[in-house]
Order: C-alpha cells, then sequence, then structure tokens
C-alpha cells in the first residue's frame, strides 16, 4: 500500500520490513537515480553511510577500488535510454516489490559467473534486508558439508523474516545434476526458489544434460524448489554474432554491437521488449541465440518456466567491464544487464504468482 508522506508517495507494507518513497518519472528525469541502479533509499537508508564492503559496492561508485562500476555517464546514459524509450516501469520500482514476493524463502542463484553477477545484483537492491556480511553454505547446512565443498563457491546471506539468498556455483549441467540436485534435496524446500543458468561453458552434451536437469525437475516436482531457469546472457566480442573469439585471444578486447562487422545495427527492441531484425543472418540471435534456442523448448516443455533476459541484454554492448586483465566483453559493469535481470525476475516472479 502506500501513504502520503508530506507530498510524497510512501510505500509501505505489511509485508516488507522498510518503507520507500516511490519515484515518480519525473523525479528521475531531475536527476533521481533509481533504487535498482545504486539510487539512495528515502526515506531513510539503513547502510548508505555505514562503509561496509557491501555498502559501498551497491553504491557502483567506480571511484571506489575494484568495483565494477560502469561511471557516472554511463548509467546517465542507460537511464535517459530508458526514459526515451518509455520503459519508465524500471526506473520507479522499489526494493518492497521485490521482498514480498521472495519473503520467508530461500532463493538459490544457481550457474556461473553470469548467475554470479545476477546474486550480487539481487543482493544489492535488497541490501537494506540484511547484515551485509556473508557466510559459506556449509555454516548453514553443515551436514552438507562434504557436497557443498566440492562447488567452486557456495555462499549465503541472511535477510528479513527467515528469508535467505545463496549463490552455489556450477559452471556445467552435470555439476547441477551430481552436487547441486543433491544439496537442493536436503536443504531446500518446496516454497524455495532456484535461478539457474549454465550456458556459457558449453560442451557437446549440452542438450542431453539439461534434459536430465529438467527430468530431475519434474519428477521431483512438490520437494524440490520451484525452478525458474534464466537465458544465457548476450557476449558482445568482436565477431559475427558476438561470441567469443575462437583463436581464444586474451583481453583487452573491444565490445561491439551485433552486426557492427556489417557496418550496420540489425536489432530493433520494441518497447514490450521484443527482439527483431529485418536481416535473415541475424534471425538466430534475434530469437535468443543459438544456447537460449537450445534451453527455452526443452525447459518449457518439461513445465518449467524460463527468465528471458536475452533481448534486454543485446543492446548493452557498451556496458561490459574491465576484470583485471583488461576490457573484456562477456561480464557487464554495474549498474546494467544485471539490474535488469533483477528487474524481470520481479516481474516474473509477479506472473508465476507461487505462493
Amino acid at each position: 500500500m502506500s501513504t502520503l508522506a508530506g507530498d510524497t508517495l510512501l510505500q509501505t507494507s505489511d509485508d516488507c520490513p522498510h518503507a520507500y518513497e516511490r519515484h515518480s518519472v519525473e523525479d528521475i528525469q531531475k536527476g533521481q537515480v533509481p533504487y535498482l541502479f545504486g539510487g539512495e533509499r528515502k526515506p531513510s537508508c539503513r547502510h548508505c553511510s555505514s562503509g561496509a564492503t557491501w555498502s559501498n559496492f551497491c553504491r557502483y561508485d567506480n571511484t571506489l577500488p575494484g568495483n565494477p562500476a560502469c561511471g557516472a555517464d554511463r548509467k546517465k546514459w542507460l537511464i535517459d535510454g530508458f526514459l526515451e524509450r518509455g520503459f519508465h516501469d524500471i526506473l520507479t520500482i522499489t526494493p518492497c516489490d521485490l521482498f514480498p514476493l521472495v519473503k520467508g524463502r530461500t532463493i538459490w542463484v544457481v550457474g556461473d559467473s553470469q548467475s554470479l553477477d545476477l546474486n550480487k545484483a539481487l543482493q544489492c537492491f535488497l541490501h537494506e534486508f540484511w547484515d551485509l556480511k556473508l557466510s559459506n553454505a556449509t555454516d548453514k547446512f553443515p551436514a552438507l558439508a562434504p557436497t557443498i565443498n566440492q562447488l567452486r563457491s557456495a555462499v549465503c546471506s541472511d535477510l528479513a523474516e527467515n528469508t535467505r539468498i545463496c549463490y552455489l556455483r556450477a559452471d556445467q549441467p552435470h555439476t547441477v545434476s551430481d552436487l547441486v540436485l543433491p544439496i537442493l534435496s536436503i536443504a531446500g524446500t518446496p516454497d524455495d526458489l532456484v535461478i539457474l543458468n549454465v550456458g556459457l561453458h558449453y560442451t557437446p552434451d549440452y542438450p542431453s544434460e539439461l534434459g536430465k536437469i529438467a527430468t530431475a525437475f519434474t519428477k521431483q516436482r512438490g520437494k524440490l524448489p520451484h525452478l525458474l531457469w534464466m537465458d544465457t546472457p548476450p557476449q558482445h566480442f568482436h565477431t559475427d554474432f558476438g561470441e567469443y573469439p575462437r583463436d581464444s585471444s586474451k583481453p583487452p578486447f573491444n565490445c561491439w554491437y551485433v552486426g557492427k562487422a556489417d557496418n550496420k545495427d540489425p536489432m530493433t527492441l520494441s518497447k514490450d521488449h521484443q527482439l527483431t531484425t529485418l536481416d535473415p543472418k541475424y534471425q538466430h540471435v534475434a530469437d535468443g541465440g543459438w544456447r537460449n534456442i537450445i534451453a527455452r523448448p526443452l525447459m518449457l516443455s518439461a513445465g518449467i518456466p524460463v527468465l528471458q533476459i536475452w533481448n534486454e541484454s543485446m543492446l548493452l554492448w557498451n556496458y561490459h567491464r574491465d576484470n583485471g586483465a583488461g576490457w573484456e566483453c562477456t561480464h557487464y559493469c554495474f549498474p546494467s544487464a544485471p539490474q535488469v535481470w533483477v528487474y524481470h525476475l520481479l516481474r516474473k516472479l509477479q506472473e508465476l504468482n507461487w505462493v
């Protein structure tokens, strides 16, 4: 619900332990930074001036050492682009739009480094809801330590009202089948949510391995957590379709929009987030890229919903980051694509109404 505090619309809810002023489009046009993009929480902010590592990170300030932030200019370009397109919804949401949808659950973010970025974006959007201290998943589930310790990373953050976000690193589908599923079968509950993607580290067995995951979740539906498959995000290397160069060259790279090699921009993104092309050469890109063309129908046929984040990410070719060894064109700076993924997650959860 919303109440008036002075002349300001204040979003409050029995399902949300914090209150937020909902920004208007006019506020954003005047320079207010959206909450999703690291804007200061209003009317008050629990952690903004704490100096804690996560508090600093979630400001997306590229003057801070090691912060993969986009910088003030690119942040402004991003916001201005959404304003110009009429994509206002993403600019005015508050953390209290998302929290009631996940309250009392564990959100299991499972996947490679792209999923890790989604995890960080989620933690930042909800950063007032936790104490900004990460813990190893083995601390939460000590009986599962032998299995958890085989993962490259497994960390959790405890949020308000028995809510938790846990990230489990899995680069390959077989890691999900062999390690993650056994963990979820014990540590997870049917009310929990799994957001899964394993796509970048492709192997020839990818379709059959994904099929095994889908079958396992289907057979144990009602026992395992809800599963939401997330698109593999696009890359923007200077190749025909943005894929990592076949010569396995090393950074720094020049990131380009798909089609730049043909001296044109063949992609058009509509207000309803649909990607279209007039060039048949790029039709598979407009359709989601070959990894998602494999994964989407496989998951949907098993009754597993898909979080489609490819389209909005495709045009963010100039929002990649320096990974410490130079510019690279896989991972995105903050705020950009990972925050867009959070927005689409929020809307997908509203659509699915998993209560």
